[in-house]
Parts: structure tokens; C-alpha cells; sequence
């Protein structure tokens, strides 16, 4: 989770397909830069996300979310403002405010994630699980209750999804 990060930083590189990997309830993300990189002040996550995905509503109390959009086309809901985006746009979600996204291209969005400060991607690797883009896993539903405890403890409201009874 978040903390304070004493570690003197270096330069760093990572390769296209070098960092982390993980799957993410039907994104694939590559982690380029976290807390433990940056001291604490950003996370820079490489998303490729498939035709539909989309994320349920949620608030991010701790930290605010920008994404680059490389391929495909992506919807944002953030508030009451509803936002098409293409190849080289860029969109700002704020913390406390309400927001999603959905992909509504036929071909897979890849994207920019940039969070700040950095250590929600401890929720993503808590809930995901590791892999390879060629090794994509079974659909699955998720495990609500999970992601609510994950939610809860990193701050982040999903104010639609119910436990399952």
C-alpha cells in the first residue's frame, strides 16, 4: 500500500516488453513505473484492453487517473460528462469524482494508464493475477467481494456492485 519511500531514485529504462505483467479482470498491464520506482509519486501502467471491457463506476479517494490512448477507441464517464477517445487523445479523471470507462472499439484500446501519487497498483495486482500478453486467461467473473475488501482498502469507492448473496 501507499508509504513513504526513503530509496535514493535512479534513471531507468524499461524495453517494450520488459516490466511486470499482469492480468486485470480482462485488461492486460505492464507495469513501467510504480511507488517503489518513482518514490512514491507516480504509477505509469501500459493497458491493452479487448473490444467491450469496460471498468464498473468507482471514485478514487488517494489519487487521480490520466490515460493516453495509443489504439482503438475508448468511452470515459467522469461526473456527468461523457467523453469519445482516440488514438493520441488524453483524459484527466480526478479523484472523488465518479468514472468509468468502456472500450468501444472492435479492435483492443491500448493506453497510457498515468496514476499519482503512485500505489494503486497494488489493488490491480492484488485482484489480477500474473502472466504474459500471450498468455491470456479464462474468463472468469470477479470475485466482488474481493475487489470491494481491495477497494476498501485502497481507497476506492465502487459505489454500483453489491456483494453477492
Amino acid at each position: 500500500m501507499r508509504g513513504t519511500y526513503d530509496a535514493k531514485l535512479v534513471g531507468r529504462h524499461l524495453a517494450k516488453d520488459e516490466g511486470e505483467g499482469i492480468w486485470f479482470i480482462g485488461s492486460f498491464m505492464r507495469f513501467k513505473a510504480t511507488a517503489d520506482s518513482t518514490g512514491g509519486a507516480f504509477t505509469l501502467i501500459d493497458e491493452i484492453a479487448g473490444p467491450g471491457r469496460q471498468s464498473p463506476p468507482h471514485i478514487h479517494h488517494a489519487e487521480d487517473e490520466a490515460f493516453w490512448i495509443i489504439e482503438g477507441e475508448v468511452t470515459f464517464a467522469c461526473g456527468d460528462q461523457t467523453h469519445v477517445a482516440g488514438p493520441g487523445s488524453f483524459v484527466f479523471l480526478p479523484r472523488d469524482i465518479q468514472h468509468n470507462f468502456r472500450v468501444t472499439s472492435e479492435i483492443a484500446a491500448r493506453m497510457l494508464l498515468w496514476i499519482s501519487p503512485a500505489g494503486l497498483e497494488g489493488f490491480f495486482k492484488e485482484m489480477g493475477e500474473p502472466g504474459t500478453i500471450d498468455e491470456v486467461p479464462a474468463e472468469s467473473f470477479p470475485d466482488i467481494p474481493k475487489l470491494l475488501a481491495l477497494g476498501a482498502k485502497y481507497q476506492c469507492e465502487h459505489p454500483t456492485l453489491r456483494p453477492q448473496t
